[in-house]
């Protein structure tokens, strides 16, 4: 008998049914599910219907990271909520289609997929986030599934490197035999689940097959690096044979990042044979916007891949800078309104400021609401000025950066402004642990500098020229950036 919650689920029958998802992990999926079923039949009783077809998502979080959490689709949210005193949470909404979602807590998140009706607990562990979930309730078995094949995918990637210093051959064997072990795990599935959605089905092998898939797509690179070939390319159609399975327009993957990885991967790979017999002596990206152009027929996932491509071109540098030819293909071929004006907005945010040019004053304001000019902050100091918001930056993430950096860098100063003004934004940024925290006006000549709310980073020297106008503070290059900046 499967668990349907009725409209009146109370905190105690909440409680009992995280009971169950606390002790599930010392048991195997099998008896884990039986165990689900006894006791929640029990708690519900066995003749009771659901009065809706509302769906069910709850649980709870063990060390939490923040007090809410977030259930979205498609970069939307469908629905967010507090965690109680006891770090549980239940959501209920009405679900007319079955398919991906992903629910988020702190800077973490992990893919859900939910039907008509499910009733779905997770129970995790923040410090162990993706290896502590276990999921129970109706609709369990195949998000179990999922988290199970995510782990053995992410093993799979941290052992797998040493494998591209082999010939073709012996690292397809490698890939077949990983394969054929996932593939048990959802025999398995099958054997005990009946009646299994096409969608499901579809998300399952997407899990199975693409993450190692790109292994192959990524052998090329892999081999002449590892073996450091001064060139070495693969173009054997055997090798690459399951290309002609995977369906390069799917949009119901569309956001699953095994899907979009290997993609990627696919392009990269194309491009890179492309990039060594081409005599107009095109830019590799430019090259990867016009094949992505070619292979692809979906406009959504056409331009979310032009968009990918276009902004990975912009940030690979050390002062991020977008190519004007790559930039007018883009803008030629996207079809997508909103990224097009958020990219003309980053174009714009790009050539505000100059290197090596006298960087101008602007108003900000402090947490006693007193307005300040930032060069008098800044005078005669080197200095880090970076722009974020809430929106557009988890505050873990920036804690974590800024102390390293002030930690390592102490003779440089480092200054935040919060580009959004609303009193709840400004709230938060007043319970930072961070020195030099400030807010941005809306009249503040500073807003040229942001116009995209790209969390964007200027370094300025002691002389209050600027060194470096528009790079990021998870940039690869950020570090040696401080150090140069350093001598000045």
């Amino acid at each position: 008998m499967l668990l349907i919650f009725n409209n009146t689920l109370t905190t105690k029958e909440l409680d009992n049914c995280i009971f169950v998802c606390q002790i599930l992990p010392t048991f195997m999926l099998t008896i884990r599910n039986v165990l689900v079923v006894l006791i929640l039949t029990t708690i519900f009783g066995c003749n009771q219907t659901p009065q809706n077809s509302l769906t069910y998502f709850g649980g709870q979080i063990i060390n939490p990271k923040g007090n809410y959490v977030y259930l979205e689709k498609n970069g939307k949210t469908v629905d967010s909520t507090l965690l109680d005193d006891n770090h549980k949470f239940l959501m209920k909404f009405n679900l007319e289609n079955e398919g991906l979602f992903y629910f988020k807590h702190g800077n973490e998140f992990q893919y859900l997929y939910l039907q008509p009706n499910d009733s779905v607990l997770v129970r995790l562990n923040t410090w162990d986030f993706d290896e502590s979930i276990v999921f129970s309730g109706k609709g369990a078995e195949k998000n179990n599934l999922l988290i199970n094949l995510f782990i053995i995918n992410e093993l799979e990637d941290e052992n797998f490197y040493p494998f591209y210093q082999l010939d073709s051959k012996t690292f397809s064997k490698k890939i077949d035999s990983a394969i054929s072990s996932k593939e048990k795990l959802l025999f398995k599935f099958k054997k005990s689940n009946q009646n299994i959605s096409e969608g499901f089905l579809n998300l399952a092998n997407a899990n199975i097959y693409l993450p190692t898939f790109r292994k192959k797509e990524n052998y090329a690179y892999g081999h002449k690096k590892l073996l450091n070939l001064p060139n070495f390319t693969l173009n054997d159609n055997q090798f690459y044979k399951y290309r002609k399975k995977i369906n390069l327009n799917d949009t119901t993957l569309i956001q699953h990042h095994s899907y979009q990885n290997y993609l990627n991967s696919l392009i990269y790979n194309k491009t890179s044979l492309i990039k060594d017999k081409d005599s107009l002596n095109q830019n590799f990206s430019l090259i990867a916007l016009k094949l992505i152009d070619e292979q692809f027929n979906n406009n959504a996932i056409k331009n979310l891949l032009l968009k990918q491509t276009i902004m990975e071109s912009f940030l690979k540098d050390s002062n991020c800078k977008f190519e004007e030819d790559e930039l007018g293909y883009y803008n030629k071929k996207s079809s997508n309104k909103d990224d097009l004006r958020r990219i003309s907005k980053l174009y714009d945010d790009s050539n505000s400021l100059t290197n090596n040019e006298l960087f101008k004053d602007f108003v900000i304001i402090d947490h006693q609401n007193r307005l300040k000019y930032i060069n008098s902050l800044i005078l005669n100091r080197n200095t880090v000025i970076y722009f974020w918001s809430p929106d557009s930056m988890s505050e873990e993430y920036l804690i974590s950066r800024i102390n390293f950096l002030e930690t390592h860098y102490p003779s440089i100063l480092f200054i935040g402004i919060n580009t959004n003004s609303s009193q709840a934004s400004i709230n938060k940024t007043m319970r930072l642990p961070l020195k030099n925290q400030f807010f941005l006006p809306d009249n503040s000549f500073g807003k040229k500098h942001i116009s995209s709310n790209f969390p964007r980073t200027i370094l300025i020297n002691s002389n209050g020229i600027v060194e470096n106008s528009f790079t990021f503070l998870a940039s690869k290059h950020f570090n040696h950036l401080i150090v140069d900046l350093e001598k000045k």
